[in-house]
């Protein structure tokens, strides 16, 4: 979400489902979800353009890496189904690139917490209206939480919260992403 005259113009989100028995034996299947505002600061940390008008694409972008680096260990090993309802930010994760410099990097951090995280990404598109994610993105966190209660009765809004980190673009993150790469081929 974006809109330019509000103090938090921006606002990702993402809802994850995790399969039963995917962290272990015996484990139910559940739903974590995570919601950031996007304020002038963090526009600044991702080294976004301020004086573009239109975030939408970058955000999106960034929308797609965040469940990557908030909960990596629901991913790790995994075959993984996305869905991204911006086709500009669909079509620049799966090729892997953007001809904005700020989307090159998110979309490169996303390409790092896939090779870190050896997991394997289904990209597909899904229309905005079908998009659950667009709710906590946009701050309705409520009616997030009646949908997903109707799919799981056992739901709890404090036990899916997942705190939402950015991916690492600040100045220097190439040699920190190679490291990360490195590191993560050592194990």
């Amino acid at each position: 979400m974006w809109e330019l005259d509000r103090s938090h113009p921006g606002g990702v989100g993402f809802v994850i489902w995790v399969p039963e028995n995917h962290l272990g034996p015996g484990r139910p299947a559940h739903f974590l979800f995570g919601a950031r505002d996007v304020t002038w600061g963090d526009v600044a940390t991702l080294r976004l353009r301020p004086d573009r008008r239109q975030q939408v694409g970058q955000l999106e972008a960034l929308a797609a890496v965040c469940p990557y680096e908030s909960a990596p260990a629901v991913f790790r090993g995994a075959d993984v189904l996305h869905f991204i309802d911006n086709t500009s930010a669909l079509y620049g994760v799966v090729k892997g690139s953007s001809p904005q410099v700020d989307s090159q990097r998110i979309i490169s951090a996303l390409h790092i917490a896939q090779i870190v995280g050896r997991f394997a990404t289904w990209f597909s598109y899904v229309p905005s209206k079908s998009n659950i994610s667009d709710l906590p993105s946009r701050g309705a966190i409520g009616e997030m939480c009646d949908i997903l209660r109707r799919l799981d009765p056992t739901f709890s809004l404090e036990a899916a919260a997942v705190a939402v980190r950015f991916p690492d673009v600040a100045e220097g993150w190439e040699a920190r992403g190679a490291e990360r790469v490195r590191a993560a081929r050592r194990v």
